[in-house]
């Protein structure tokens, strides 16, 4: 049954990060082939800003304001760096689609949360918790107590008539 569960969500997980694989095989086919500066994009920061804005994943790739950009070429002037970048779309949209998928996967939406909150409150509800047990140092002993109570008691032990009775 736990597998009937997983199993989709491990697989869909495997998949994608194949699918990631094969992107960046590309990509780096088509930096080494050559790419014009047409389609690269110039990106200045501080050093110090490239360990704090940008989300690295290998030497030559990173992640600023949810794109990912594969490096072609680096300059550094002063304290400054520039990156000559490829814009990957395709891993970005990998990235984002991986990251729906976790949300979807560890309960990430507020509104499901909430839907899981009201089931478990109903299913609270249907099972007692508690059991309240008789006070029985009020009595100088346990007969006492079921003296008092006695009548209540006997009623609920009492056996029905045989033959039930016609009721006419």
């Amino acid at each position: 049954m736990l597998a009937c569960l997983i199993l989709p969500v491990i697989s869909t997980l495997s998949w994608l990060k194949y699918k990631k694989y094969k992107v960046r095989k590309k990509v780096k086919r088509e930096i080494i082939a050559g790419i014009s500066r047409d389609n690269l994009v110039l990106l200045g920061f501080l050093s110090s800003e490239t360990k704090t804005k940008l989300r690295w994943e290998h030497s030559k790739e990173f992640e600023f304001e949810n794109q990912m950009y594969d490096i072609v070429e680096t300059n550094h002037v002063k304290d400054s760096v520039y990156y000559w970048c490829w814009l990957d779309n395709d891993e970005t949209q990998l990235n984002k689609h991986l990251k729906t998928l976790a949300e979807k996967t560890f309960n990430s939406n507020p509104q499901k949360k909430e839907k899981q909150n009201q089931l478990v409150v109903f299913f609270k509800g249907l099972f007692c918790e508690k059991f309240s047990s008789p006070n029985l140092s009020l009595y100088s002993n346990s007969h006492d107590y079921f003296k008092r109570k006695g009548a209540s008691l006997y009623l609920i032990y009492i056996r029905p008539p045989v033959p039930p009775p016609k009721f006419v």
